[in-house]
């Protein structure tokens, strides 16, 4: 069975890693921007990830950005970086909400074991973000190590 690699007129085929997927073009798939703004951005991420979807089917992943009102295909070396601050900023994000989750709660109306049950949430919920901010910066000292090594070997 072939590997669907088009969604007219993107052919997977024509693009590689570092190559950019035009306004234009994005167009002729999603519909104009100028009608409404809202939409295309919508269709955009939702053409992002079809097409990141098409390259995975066919063995070649790929990390796409939304860069101007198209698609970026990232090389692996802005992927990094791109994938790097993404992590953060889902870190980030999911601290935030879970504090504003957990203190929207008015403890003062609750069982005791209603309490404990939402203050063993809480701990867990601590302890999970905890463990994704360290994995990133451990991840961002790893990557760190790494180009200092390679800056090392290149001045050799």
């Amino acid at each position: 069975m072939k590997t669907k690699t088009t969604i007219y007129p993107i052919n997977i085929d024509d693009y590689s890693k570092g190559d950019y997927i035009t306004q234009a073009t994005c167009e002729e798939v999603i519909g104009k921007a100028s009608s409404d703004l809202t939409k295309y951005q919508f269709g955009l991420m939702r053409l992002r990830n079809e097409v990141a979807r098409l390259y995975e089917l066919a063995g070649k992943p790929v990390v796409i950005k939304i860069t101007n009102m198209g698609l970026s295909i990232l090389t692996d070396t802005e992927a990094i970086k791109y994938l790097a601050n993404a992590n953060d900023k889902a870190v980030a994000r999911i601290r935030r909400d879970s504090k504003r989750l957990m203190g929207n709660v008015d403890r003062t109306k609750l069982t005791e074991t209603e309490r404990n049950e939402h203050q063993a949430t809480i701990s867990l919920n601590a302890w999970r973000v905890f463990h994704l901010k360290k994995a990133a910066n451990d991840a961002k000292q790893k990557q760190i190590g790494m180009d200092y090594q390679d800056k090392l070997e290149q001045k050799e």
